[in-house]
């Protein structure tokens, strides 16, 4: 059951254990190597079918004394698209962690930081997100914790023309636990953004400023027991000054699992957002647009099989859909990749 969880929080096997009195650190270290094939779709490599070449590090750190717990996580993940390197790909996050335990509530600090870049022949665009979240989690009543979390969010955008993101997000919600394996959660979640940037017309470039909300339901699903649930739907209404009602957002997040005999396991994850926002000037190709600072819109099946304690090899399918702000590109498709993981 451990293993399983450690799968799912992406982090690799203890490498040092200290333990003393109620004091215990954690070290994780990981590696991916993955190489395969991608069909593309979308403004960028248009119906394009060659290799796909990528690497991924990963570094973890868990501290935990008494009622305090510390995480610290990076990532890197460059890829590379086409034996002529047509297109990569980079992504970089730093995060970190705090939780504290008090008598009759919990609260915690979240810090991040995330960098994305794409590089083709003709275009080059980067994403820089910050963003600092606290949380709190009340027992007011048995059996039933009632969970609250404030945010801010500073997403910079570079490309053809450069925007600036600043939001500011809330999520209420409750947890109901039925049985031992089984949580279910509700709530809801509200955003405000500030967009400003510039917008191209007649080839004539001006600044513009959106303002806007989002605000919708959310219903959680945790199951552990056999298998692994842990999903998250949310049903959001998009507002703004360049939106028309009725404009919303199906944002869904899931990771499903299952380890199996023999040291095969199969995971899902499900990362993905559906958009239906109506545009006040349908005819523009508005380069300004919002832009979800924490999403990367992808669906990917891993079947793997375990060497050993520290090795794994596993098959990945994925399908992946990200609306670029540059010129309104979309970059489209799907990849078929074998891997190797390294862990200590």
């Amino acid at each position: 059951m451990n293993r399983l969880v450690l799968k799912l929080s992406h982090t690799a096997i203890l490498l040092t254990t200290i333990t003393f009195s109620v004091v215990t650190a954690q070290i994780n270290l990981q590696g991916n190597i993955e190489t395969g094939f991608y069909k593309s779709a979308g403004d960028i490599l248009t119906n394009k079918n060659d290799l796909l070449f990528a690497l991924e590090g990963k570094f973890g750190y868990k501290y935990k004394m008494e009622n305090t717990e510390l995480f610290a996580d990076l990532k890197l993940r460059p890829e590379f698209y086409t034996l002529k390197n047509e297109l990569s790909t980079l992504t970089f996050r730093a995060n970190g962690d705090l939780q504290r335990r008090e008598k009759n509530f919990d609260w915690g600090l979240n810090i991040k930081r995330q960098f994305n870049k794409i590089s083709g022949k003709d275009f080059d665009l980067s994403y820089d997100i910050f963003s600092l979240q606290g949380n709190t989690v009340f027992y007011w009543i048995e059996n039933i914790p009632i969970a609250f979390l404030l945010g801010y969010a500073y997403q910079t955008i570079d490309s053809g023309t450069d925007q600036n993101h600043d939001i500011i997000y809330f999520e209420g919600k409750a947890n109901s636990f039925l049985g031992s394996y089984l949580r279910f959660g509700y709530g809801f979640y509200v955003e405000r953004f500030t967009i400003e940037g510039e917008i191209t017309n007649n080839f004539i470039k001006t600044k513009e400023k959106i303002t806007g909300y989002r605000v919708g339901p959310e219903v959680e699903l945790y199951y552990l027991k056999d298998f692994v649930i842990n999903g998250q739907y949310r049903l959001l209404q998009h507002i703004s000054n360049r939106t028309e009602y009725p404009s919303f957002e199906h944002s869904i997040r899931m990771v499903a699992g299952k380890l199996m005999a023999n040291g095969f396991s199969i995971f899902l994850l499900v990362d993905y957002c559906l958009r239906d926002i109506k545009r006040k000037e349908v005819d523009e190709r508005i380069s300004i647009l919002y832009s979800p600072f924490n999403l990367e819109n992808q669906i990917s099946l891993k079947i793997g099989y375990d060497l050993s304690d520290t090795i794994e090899l596993y098959i990945k399918g994925s399908y992946f859909h990200n609306d670029l702000v540059y010129k309104d590109y979309l970059f489209e498709g799907g990849n078929l990749l074998l891997g190797v993981e390294l862990s200590n």
